[in-house]
């Protein structure tokens, strides 16, 4: 077995970052095996000791080719912040991933930061974006919207209610109380299946 001074001297590195790689299953037998591990399985860092060092770079996940949808513009500054903040987040997310399922330690720590900051920035993109919707009347409140449905409801059932009394003899004038009698119910089966609805959601 080599010492961590000779795998040390041999990779530029620190002892601290010798025994890091050694507990993440870098070998110590051979220093070839030692570099070829490291080439694959962590990213290249600058050498510790003054003495440069020429590794080539390492082939992960992390570096291939990613394919990611183009981004629309629209034309709308607040729209294409908004998409923009979503892309880089989901694109720091990816990022993320990649690096836990490579084992890559070193870099899970900056891209979680990474992540992090992208995600305030979507808040605050989705948040003005909608503080404009609002100003434009894109959007309703909801208090509003509950209103204006209430009024509609009342006015329909006022009127509802009203019809067998006002129906009735023009629907049977011969039999008026069985006309009366017969939309009566019609109304009330009508009523109990809106508020079922209601109750439904």
């Amino acid at each position: 077995m080599l010492s961590y001074c000779e795998i040390r001297e041999h990779l530029g590195l620190s002892k601290p970052r010798v025994c890091q790689l050694a507990k993440l299953g870098m070998p110590v037998h051979s220093l070839a095996s030692a570099e070829r591990w490291r080439q694959t399985n962590t990213v290249s860092r600058a050498p510790t000791n003054g003495k440069p060092k020429r590794i080539a770079p390492k082939k992960t996940r992390l570096h291939r080719q990613r394919k990611h949808a183009n981004l629309q513009f629209t034309g709308d500054s607040l729209l294409d912040a908004l998409n923009a903040s979503i892309y880089v987040r989901e694109a720091a997310f990816n990022l993320v991933q990649e690096a836990m399922n490579a084992g890559d330690i070193p870099a899970i720590s900056p891209l979680i930061s990474i992540h992090t900051h992208s995600l305030m920035l979507y808040f605050k993109a989705e948040s003005a974006y909608r503080a404009e919707l609002e100003r434009r009347g894109v959007l309703v409140n909801k208090h509003e919207i509950t209103e204006h449905c209430r009024k509609m409801l009342d006015a329909v059932l006022k009127r509802l209610k009203r019809l067998p009394h006002e129906s009735g003899p023009q629907c049977n004038p011969g039999e008026p109380l069985m006309a009366f009698t017969i939309l009566q119910r019609a109304v009330e089966d009508v009523i109990a299946v809106g508020r079922s609805a209601l109750q439904g959601l």
